[in-house]
């Protein structure tokens, strides 16, 4: 009933890379992404997001390629839990390329083309 803090919270991390995520909250949390405390050296790429990924504490992060504060209109049916891409999302080709071996692979296991999509779907 209380929705969600953040969908991904990276405290005190080091060189981690967060890449092609969904985050959908039909609800206000405090945040979808965050990175938090001068420790924390992240790359966050390529997330698709309903609500904010913020720095809080002096977090440091590389951010790339991701859609925040978004509607869902981008989703085939996100109240009914169906987050892939719909026809004429500004996900769709939106995305930057990254390395090989970075999520190579959507949450389907559909390979990601030479213009990938923003978010968890490659369509």
């Amino acid at each position: 009933q209380a929705g969600f803090d953040s969908g991904i919270a990276l405290e005190q991390a080091c060189g981690t890379g967060v890449y092609h995520n969904t985050i959908v909250s039909l609800q206000q949390p405090f945040t979808n992404i965050e990175y938090r405390w001068p420790n924390t050296s992240v790359d966050i790429a390529n997330n698709l997001t309903t609500h904010a990924i913020i720095e809080r504490d002096g977090g440091q992060a590389t951010l790339q390629g991701n859609l925040s504060d978004q509607g869902t209109e981008h989703f085939v049916d996100a109240a009914g839990g169906d987050l892939h891409l719909a026809d004429g999302s500004s996900a769709i080709d939106a995305g930057v390329v990254l390395a090989a071996g970075l999520a190579d692979e959507d949450i389907d296991g559909d390979a990601r083309d030479g213009s990938p999509d923003v978010g968890a779907d490659e369509r």
